[in-house]
């Protein structure tokens, strides 16, 4: 839909409403959001660093149709206003009338709505909770429309040139550097913002992690290296799981301007794999603006589909967009928080879980109004506020154990027939493990069966717990065996399992013939790494089809050609070696000639020895190979005479049982009078056309 053309007097204002940052950087347009125009009520006013928001006035009728707008697909809410003299009515309003547009009903399925934030400096003070409400412009004109989007340019009419109460949400991404509070924490994007709904944690033991964390100036030299021990504990945490994780920065922009981006996820299982992750951001140093924005959208753009994006941060956003004024940073206005928000909303669609944690003394109890508006409204599970970076660490740590303290991973591997373990390959989707502990204090975290996922390599991961003085115990995990498999043992063992050093760990074999197992000792921040072999038992299948154009039972005439195919598939699960594919051509033969072929799809091409047409090769599982050859029908064949051949085949896997032989079954339709194999002949007709008949 489009911004519609003001009718005859009436005037359009239209307020873009957005949800999800775009590849692109632009904000989709978001539908169903319902916004009503209030009084005009009080101003935006008080002085240049104290200023205070203006108050709507009453609600006008929502009966009156000028007086709500929907936003549409395109994410646009069009006011129509009738513009005439006189008091406001279901007729229109005056030319030049202020109102203060608001939200009004619930957001669309999905997102929610940021009733206030918080606005002000950098630091702690001043600052200022206000709702989010604008007040259009201060001219209204029928034939004109007035779009959010529309950049806000100073006038030098103004009485203040820092005037806070000009222009309709006042969309300016100069530098603000002109001003003070009072001009610039009312800017915005022009776009009216709505917050997605963050998405379920993830409940497993082993997930991608992105930490997103602030590098800007404010933090300076102590400041940062808190961050980064902060983000070691996290680390730290995940030890003995099979974790990865991401690291970005922000500042000014993303990456920070002394800092660097990792989107490349890292496995921290082992005391080496976590040192190699830290390392990553051990370098970053403090400097520049802050810049959700940026930063969420760095990890959104990212190619893993991360579980749980984390921003680690020690003030509110003060820049906006992936080129901000360098002069923009000593406030925070709506823009910046718009821009956190349109970006956490492109993280949240993935399906990752935003987890928003503030830490230090320039957030206040006022700042968790914009941690909520980029996570979610759930204090305590969508966002945090800490005092120090310390306390900061040991949440982060907690939560990093809260899915499990240790694991065991278990991975499937399949030797093929004929071949050694180390020949395995990783098995596909459809394998079931269970897990289970009977130890004291030890706990397998749910789920307690897993099964192997399309591209997962073949591995499944059981969480575990503890409950103190347990440190270790016994966990047995069996596997539900699929027809065709038997599984391998090593050395007599059901799997080989070894720890983060590689040193072997003991296992007891366990369960039955359809549920074979093992028993494990599993540890606090240790992951035992266990691999079960699996051998598919043989189950050779040949099959042999054969097709003619025209179709077999069509009658054709002396000169007429015959194109006759022949196929043999594996249709077992092994590799069949050798294939023979024969043809017995006597009855085709002796009444034609071949005029083209024979050729083979596959391998070699077929020898023709005397009447006698074959292949021989090797057939994969699932393969198949056609040979196809032509003949002329003789010019003096005989009326009813059948053309009959048969083809026939056979494969022999590398191990196990020779697949057994098909033979094709002659077929016709006329009546023979000349075939040699009497099984085809039947009572001739008059006819001067014969009629092939391969054997399908």
């Amino acid at each position: 839909m489009s911004v519609p053309v003001p009718p005859a007097g009436s005037a359009v204002i239209s307020v873009r409403v957005g949800g999800d940052r775009q590849p692109d950087t632009s904000v989709a347009g978001l539908p169903g959001v319902t916004l009503a125009l209030f009084g005009a009520g009080t101003p935006n006013a008080g002085s240049l660093t104290a200023p205070t928001q203006g108050t709507p006035g009453p609600a006008y009728d929502p009966s009156w149709a000028w007086s709500r707008c929907t936003s549409d697909a395109d994410g646009d809410c069009n006011f129509v206003i009738p513009i005439r003299p006189g008091a406001p009515s279901a007729t229109g309003v005056p030319q030049d009338t202020r109102f203060w547009v608001q939200q009004v009903g619930a957001s669309p399925a999905n997102y929610y709505s940021n009733p206030t934030v918080r606005l002000g400096g950098f630091l702690a003070t001043p600052e200022f909770a206000w709702g989010y409400r604008f007040r259009t412009g201060t001219e209204l004109r029928a034939g004109a429309t007035y779009r959010s989007t529309d950049p806000l340019l100073p006038d030098a009419s103004w009485t203040d040139a820092n005037e806070g109460d000009r222009g309709f949400m006042r969309n300016r991404t100069d530098a603000s550097a002109e001003g003070q509070e009072r001009s610039n924490i009312g800017r915005t994007t022009g776009v009216w913002s709505q917050s997605r709904v963050n998405p379920t944690p993830a409940r497993q033991c082993g997930i991608d992690v992105a930490v997103v964390t602030d590098t800007s100036g404010s933090l300076g030299p102590g400041g940062i290296a808190d961050a980064k021990a902060a983000m070691d504990a996290f680390v730290d945490g995940f030890r003995g799981t099979p974790t990865r994780m991401s690291f970005f920065s922000f500042s000014t922009t993303s990456p920070g301007t002394l800092a660097s981006n990792h989107p490349a996820p890292l496995r921290v299982t082992t005391e080496a794999e976590a040192a190699t992750a830290k390392a990553q951001y051990a370098g970053w140093q403090s400097q520049g603006g802050t810049n959700w924005g940026r930063g969420f959208f760095e990890a959104a753009s990212a190619a893993t589909d991360y579980d749980l994006v984390v921003l680690l941060t020690d003030g509110n956003p003060t820049m906006v967009g992936p080129n901000p004024p360098s002069s923009s940073s000593t406030y925070n206005s709506y823009q910046d928080i718009d821009g956190g928000i349109a970006s956490a909303n492109a993280v949240k669609a993935t399906g990752a879980m935003v987890l928003a944690v503030g830490v230090g003394p320039g957030l206040t109890a006022n700042s968790e109004l914009n941690l909520r508006a980029i996570s979610g409204t759930t204090r305590g599970t969508d966002y945090l506020r800490f005092s120090d970076f310390d306390q900061a660490a040991a949440a982060l740590e907690a939560l990093a154990q809260g899915d499990c303290q240790g694991s065991i991973e278990v991975r499937k591997m399949i030797v093929p027939q004929g071949g050694t373990i180390d020949q395995a390959t990783p098995a596909p989707a459809g394998w079931e493990f269970t897990g289970s502990s009977t130890a004291p204090g030890t706990q397998v975290t749910d789920p307690t069966t897993v099964t192997t996922q399309e591209g997962g390599d073949g591995r499944v991961t059981f969480g575990l717990n503890f409950v103190s003085p347990a440190d270790s115990g016994a966990v047995q995990i069996l596997e539900t065996q699929q027809p065709g498999y038997e599984l391998v043992p090593v050395d007599g063992a059901n799997a080989v399992c070894l720890d983060e050093s590689g040193a072997q760990v003991p296992v007891t074999n366990a369960g039955t013939a359809t549920t074979p197992g093992f028993s494990v000792v599993g540890a606090r921040d240790v992951q035992v790494s266990c691999t079960v072999y699996n051998l598919l038992t043989p189950a050779p299948g040949f099959e042999v089809t054969k097709t003619a154009d025209p179709a077999s039972g069509t009658s054709v005439r002396g000169g007429d050609t015959i194109t006759y195919t022949v196929t043999g598939s594996n249709t077992g699960n092994t590799t069949l070696d050798p294939v023979s594919l024969t043809d017995d051509l006597s009855g085709v033969l002796e009444h034609a000639t071949i005029t083209a072929g024979p050729t083979a799809s596959a391998g070699a091409a077929p020898v023709l020895t005397g009447t006698s047409l074959a292949w021989n090769g090797t057939l994969a599982p699932g393969t198949s190979v056609s040979l196809t050859y032509t003949v002329t029908l003789d010019d003096d064949v005989a009326p009813g005479t059948v053309v009959a051949n048969v083809a026939q085949g056979s494969g022999t896997p590398p191990v196990g049982p020779r697949s057994r032989r098909h033979r094709s079954r002659p077929s016709t339709r006329s009546p023979a009078s000349s075939s040699r194999r009497p099984r085809a002949r039947r009572p001739a007709r008059p006819s001067r056309r014969a009629t092939p008949s391969p054997t399908p």
